[in-house]
């Protein structure tokens, strides 16, 4: 699980106090939405690690569609195979 291994360095206290005392902007850059913080701040720790998984992983997908050619062709053509990428097909 990646959402309990994103905090760093170590922060005096620990992370949680540091993030509910942090702004919104901070603890966004951290991948904590106000439910994880919500949930942080009400000791529920586990159930904040699970929406901060959820947050994380929709940022990355997000991330790697709009990276991502899913749809494109990288494979080589016949004429480039053969050597003769002048050809037009």
């Amino acid at each position: 699980m990646i959402s309990g291994f994103v905090f760093h360095p170590r922060l005096r206290g620990g992370p949680v106090p540091a993030l509910l005392a942090a702004g919104d902007e901070v603890r966004a850059s951290h991948g904590v939405s106000a439910k994880c913080a919500e949930l942080l701040d009400r000791g529920r720790t586990a159930d904040a690690l699970d929406e901060r998984t959820r947050t994380l992983g929709a940022s990355i997908k997000k991330l790697v569609d709009e990276r991502a050619a899913w749809g494109a062709h990288n494979r080589r053509t016949a004429a480039e195979l053969l050597g003769q990428e002048g050809l037009s097909a």
